[in-house]
């Protein structure tokens, strides 16, 4: 068997294997949510290498093997930014954002954005899927690229039929098996990276003489070679440039296409045992890949293109049948990352566009058609970009994924750990976060040492989100407790909190005075409820004044005796729980808010009362009371009882 057939036997076995894993995976993408999250149905290892693989991409085996040969121990900082990156997002984000998701139903990132904000108006959606589409073409154009070099380096293709190779057989695994395919291809790339990226770099220094005369010709080609802070030494500009390596990891907080993986996982559980897999894998990936690219530069010092030490290493190095097993490596490094991008542009035009956006109706099996099409779409419009063949793909690629990274990663984060974030600033950050990114790179970053975009664009979109969010209280509190259930039940569980079985109170809110918070020792509870219809305590400075009685059959009595929740308030929108507190005679979740309209089925009534129980948020008009049109509840004894809008 000659060389050229050893090289495309490995080939062929990997394109059959993803042709039969998009095969297998057919019937999960029969609905939207088994198309775009695979159910919500999958394992800890895959979830945990299939993240990993899609973060890397085609330039942990081209781009970042060729910065370990351009600029030599200096690139290790890339190692360290990204191996923290992953751990606080397995550590701090991943489960939250999974239980939030869950909560919701969500299937996009955009989706859970809009629900947790309730963006009525589809303004961070349609701002989401703007980003998305844009950074996802540039992404994929890329990964393209790589593809395309692949073959040129490995089997002395054309560039042109590389790219048409690798983007048919992506395309079409992609289309017809979903994200379960995705998630299981990247499985099978990802255990084939770590396997490539630990033999490579052991076999170059084998070459090149050992761990001795590596050092020695890195020392006699160029010194700053083995310096930490490369070529600047320990100055300014060495510190701009080591963040500017370390910041490339900041994107995995909350880059959409990985948090994608959070939201398919099949539990806490499995995310939680995936964390240390995830944060293994990335350090096998990225030392092997940087000292890979220091063994390429001492055994070939005067390479034209750096991206092409990987490929050479391997056909120098290894027999014909390896150089097309390291092919399949770069290969699913590439394709790994180029599904799971096709699979989020699609997401974002039929769910978040399509379906959300304009209202577009049909089932499942008409959806997850529609999300095959667009898969189809998104892969074609991105070759005419990829054979204008960019030169510097590290660099091209890092736009792409720092355009994500500083468009969603503050506004996740925020949405994730501060319940004061608001709309307006969530919109703010996001816009914000993008357009400093994308203006670092075309006007400032030659004139600051070529400081990472993701940087300023991260702490921008950060600084809008704060900014804009903490002069206004949001409409809600949010909690993984009070997040995420229907109407009846918010009803129902505040019943529960307020109400005895006994009687069919009526907690009743009206302007005029209220006790200012107090906080007792050692206890949760920041403000008291006044046991008459006009206390005799002063009122809170600087906001409406409230009172609330207990009132059953039109009689007002005390209501000391009554469960707390923390720190109410009456707001135009209805009755909310400031702090979490734990009532005496119900569950730590009952602090909630009321929803608008809600009724609750599950609550009781005194069959001799003739009252139902209400919550009637109130607010300030002139000095007359004026019961407020939103958040009104009814409960009874009937089957379905009619909920009630006051008016003024």
């Amino acid at each position: 068997m000659t060389a050229s057939a050893l090289v495309l036997v490995p080939l062929g076995l990997y394109m059959l294997v993803l042709l039969g894993l998009g095969l297998w995976s057919r019937r999960e993408g029969a609905s939207l949510e088994g198309y775009y999250i695979a159910g919500r149905k999958l394992p800890s290892w895959v979830i945990a290498f299939s993240s990993n693989a899609t973060g890397e991409s085609g330039w942990l085996l081209l781009g970042l093997t060729g910065m370990g040969y351009a600029v030599g121990f200096h690139a290790l900082w890339v190692v360290f930014g990204e191996v923290m990156g992953v751990a606080i997002a397995w550590l701090f984000v991943a489960r939250p954002f999974k239980e939030y998701t869950d909560r919701y139903r969500s299937i996009t990132v955009p989706d859970y954005l809009e629900q947790r904000f309730r963006d009525r108006y589809h303004l961070l959606r349609v701002l989401s899927i703007a980003i998305t589409l844009s950074m996802v073409t540039v992404y994929c154009c890329a990964q393209l690229v790589a593809t395309g070099k692949a073959f040129s380096s490995f089997l002395g293709f054309s560039y042109g039929a590389g790219v048409w190779l690798g983007v048919v057989v992506t395309v079409f695994y992609t289309a017809v098996g979903g994200f379960k395919a995705v998630a299981y291809s990247d499985l099978v790339q990802g255990l084939l990276m770590v396997g490539g990226l630990l033999l490579l770099p052991i076999v170059g220094f084998a070459a090149a003489g050992g761990w001795g005369e590596v050092i020695g010709t890195l020392q006699a080609a160029d010194p700053n070679l083995l310096k930490a802070m490369g070529s600047h030494g320990a100055t300014w500009p060495g510190v701009l440039s080591a963040a500017s390596f370390a910041g490339i990891g900041l994107a995995f907080l909350g880059a959409p296409q990985l948090l994608t993986r959070f939201m398919s996982a099949a539990s806490g559980g499995e995310i939680k045992r995936g964390g240390p897999i995830a944060v293994v894998c990335m350090v096998v990936f990225d030392v092997g890949a940087v000292f890979t690219g220091i063994a390429g530069r001492a055994l070939f010092p005067m390479l034209d293109d750096q991206e092409t030490v990987m490929p050479l290493m391997s056909a120098e190095l290894f027999p014909a049948v390896f150089t097309g097993i390291f092919l399949v490596i770069v290969l699913g490094a590439i394709m790994s990352t180029v599904d799971s991008l096709l699979i989020l542009a699609s997401s974002s035009v039929v769910r978040d566009l399509a379906q959300k956006v304009f209202g577009a109706t049909g089932g499942d099996t008409r959806l997850s058609l529609y999300g095959r099409l667009a898969t189809v779409a998104i892969g074609a419009l991105a070759v005419p970009f990829a054979l204008e063949e960019p030169r510097v793909l590290f660099w091209f690629i890092l736009f792409a994924w720092s355009g994500l990274g500083g468009a969603f990663v503050p506004v996740v984060l925020c949405s994730l750990f501060w319940k004061r974030t608001t709309l307006p600033g969530a919109l703010t950050g996001m816009a914000t976060g993008f357009a400093v990114t994308v203006a670092w790179v075309v006007l400032f970053k030659a004139s600051y040492y070529d400081l990472y975009e993701l940087i300023p664009g991260l702490l921008a979109g950060l600084a809008a989100t704060v900014g804009v969010s903490a002069p206004r209280r949001s409409s809600r509190t949010f909690t993984p407790r009070s997040e995420g259930r229907r109407p009846g039940e918010a009803a129902a569980t505040l019943a529960r909190c307020l109400i005895d079985a006994r009687a069919s109170p009526l907690l009743q809110f009206s302007p005029h005075s209220s006790p200012c918070p107090r906080r007792r020792k050692n206890s949760r509870t920041t403000c008291r409820m006044p046991t008459t219809r006009r206390p005799t305590t002063r009122p809170c400075p600087g906001r409406p004044r409230y009172s609330a009685t207990r009132s059953v059959t039109g009689t007002s009595v005390p209501i000391s005796s009554m469960p707390t929740c923390g720190r109410w308030r009456a707001r135009r929108r209805g009755c909310q729980c400031r702090s979490r507190g734990t009532p005496t005679n119900s569950d730590p979740s009952s602090c909630w808010r009321l929803p608008r309209r809600a009724t609750a089925p599950g609550s009781t009534r005194s069959a001799n009362s003739g009252a139902a129980w209400s919550i009637r948020g109130c607010r300030r008009r002139s000095s007359t009371a004026c019961r407020s049109s939103s958040g009104w509840a009814t409960a009874s004894t009937a089957t379905s009882p009619a909920a009630r809008t006051p008016r003024c």
